[in-house]
């Protein structure tokens, strides 16, 4: 991951760009067995730090993650930890196909029509990895046009156990930086 460059892009412009870890020291195999409580070391960027230090991340199950076969799959799971943070039987979450093609950047067929199929392979990738229980396509039309899409998505019990456990662990994390007095600086 020394390797790896990350940029980040705010409303269209390119804000920063660098590795994800900047700096690394490891070890090797043979000084690890010699004394086993040896250490790698990274900075991470300055972003990423800022949002470990004050607890503005979201814990997410990784494995599901790297289980999605197309990056359109692990882009809406994404969305799903972040915004469907309230995920339970009686709520579900809605998005436009205009806002996903916007904000994913990943839907570049020609035709429109190949980029929806595209979101529904995706949403039935994520029905068979156990995140969404039932989904529902509302089209809208001009004409016989068809201009948007809705996405209305119920959670499975599963994912909706994950986002509460996720709830709560950073609760958690922000009472026990509370109690230590440690001020956490929220972005705005």
């Amino acid at each position: 991951m020394s390797s790896c460059v990350i940029t980040f892009i705010k409303k269209g412009k390119e804000i920063w760009k660098g590795s994800i870890l900047q700096d690394l020291v490891t070890v090797g195999r043979e000084e690890y067995l010699a004394a086993t409580d040896t250490h790698h070391i990274a900075r991470l960027p300055l972003f990423i730090s800022h949002s470990i230090n004050s607890l503005e991340y979201r814990q997410f199950n990784y494995d599901r993650l790297m289980n999605c076969n197309e990056q359109l799959t692990r882009w809406i799971y994404k969305r799903l930890i972040n915004r469907f943070i309230q995920a339970n039987h009686i709520n579900d979450y809605a998005c436009l196909y205009s806002n996903i093609k916007q904000s994913s950047g990943l839907l570049q067929q020609a035709r429109e029509r190949d980029n929806r199929i595209k979101i529904i392979s995706a949403i039935n990738e994520l029905q068979k990895n156990g995140v969404i229980l039932s989904y529902e396509i509302e089209e809208r039309k001009k004409g016989r046009a068809v201009i948007d899409v809705k996405y209305t998505i119920k959670a499975t019990p599963q994912f909706i156990k994950e986002q509460t456990a996720a709830n709560k662990r950073a609760k958690d994390s922000r009472t026990i930086a509370h109690n230590a007095g440690i001020r956490l600086i929220r972005k705005s």
